[in-house]
């Protein structure tokens, strides 16, 4: 499987960026996986944004 980059120039920005990267990589687990995936990475993404991170 595969997925499409939300945006062309991120597979070139988010290797410079730790934080990009992981909330990058949290956004496709939550597009990707199966539920128990998708709610893991839905609440480590609420913390990252409600600023609990």
């Amino acid at each position: 499987m595969s997925l499409a980059p939300l945006y062309p120039t991120i597979p070139e920005a988010a290797p410079r960026d730790a934080d990009l990267y992981a909330v990058l990589a949290l956004f496709d687990a939550y597009r990707s996986g199966q539920a128990r995936e998708r709610a893991a990475a839905q609440k480590l993404l609420e913390k990252y944004f409600s600023g609990a991170a």
